[in-house]
């Protein structure tokens, strides 16, 4: 069940950032260790602060010790707040990547569970921070799609999160894709952090509902076609409940009754909800969506 989100805003620790409401998904474009620290450390103080659970999922150039000793020399009690369970810091090969792949359905749960946690636990909410420096460049397009699913939960609930990037390892085409699956972006120019208001996603609809196609906005923005499809289908539709069974393609055609290619034709045309999952972009659908399709009496195609 979809929560009430407050529009109370927390305090991010963060100079440029100052203060944001729950369901803020922000990126972090950083080059150095240090980059890491400027943002993280205050981040993650000031939700100790505020009586928010914290979550700190690290890879290199900042591993767990490393990020616990910073943390360390900024918050004098660190020790208790380890040891009253306020704060986890752990290695994305324990999160991320804990089947020994990405897995998008797996980080989608434990998003939603750790806030669920946090709030079990008389905590006021979750705030989340993790570095993808592990990723491969065949992994990019489902964590891309992760981190669109996740915007879309993130929005929904009582949840800070910060996504940290190499800036030397995104080719422009990753930077485009990274922009524009978070609402905030931080990086740093000429020595000082600059803050960044995305509005790519709402120029990429914008584009959508002025008639241009998915190949055209594409060109445009220096997207696939695919991309531009996943980033306007996922802002218009309910959040993923990581709690429901997603069906394929051919079992939702069995379960309408039509040939699995009007599925994908009507996934294509926006007519049926989708999810897009895996390195292939797999079709993806909850049966709440087939049975609510199948309640409108849509006339097979």
């Amino acid at each position: 069940m979809t929560k009430n989100v407050s529009n109370k805003t927390r305090l991010t620790g963060i100079d440029v950032l100052k203060a944001v409401p729950w369901g803020t998904h922000v990126c972090h474009f950083y080059k150095t260790k240090n980059d890491i620290s400027d943002i993280l450390v205050p981040y993650f103080k000031a939700g100790l602060e505020s009586n928010e659970y914290c979550l700190w999922i690290t890879a290199d150039p900042m591993v767990v010790n490393e990020a616990q000793v910073a943390l360390g020399e900024a918050v004098d009690d660190l020790d208790r707040y380890l040891e009253n369970g306020q704060i986890l810091i752990i290695d994305h090969t324990v999160s991320y990547m804990a089947t020994g792949r990405f897995d998008v359905n797996s980080m989608l749960q434990i998003l939603v569970e750790s806030e669920q946690f946090a709030l079990n636990h008389g905590f006021d909410g979750l705030r989340i921070g993790g570095n993808v420096s592990w990723l491969t460049r065949q992994q990019w397009p489902s964590f891309i799609e992760y981190e669109l699913l996740a915007d879309s939960i993130i929005r929904r609930r009582r949840i800070i999160a910060i996504c940290s990037y190499s800036l030397d390892d995104c080719e422009p085409a990753e930077v485009v894709d990274t922009v524009c699956s978070h609402q905030l972006v931080l990086i740093k120019r000429t020595g000082r952090w600059r803050l960044i208001q995305n509005t790519g996603n709402a120029h990429i609809i914008n584009l959508r509902n002025s008639g241009l196609t998915y190949a055209e906005i594409g060109q445009r923005v220096g997207l696939s076609r695919q991309r531009i499809a996943q980033i306007v289908n996922v802002k218009s539709r309910e959040p993923y409940s990581s709690s429901e069974t997603l069906l394929s393609a051919s079992k939702a055609a069995t379960l309408l009754n039509v040939h699995i290619n009007t599925i994908r034709r009507w996934s294509d045309s926006g007519v049926l909800p989708v999810y897009r999952l895996g390195n292939r972009g797999d079709r993806k659908f909850r049966r709440t969506d087939l049975d609510k399709f199948l309640g409108r009496g849509v006339a097979t195609q």
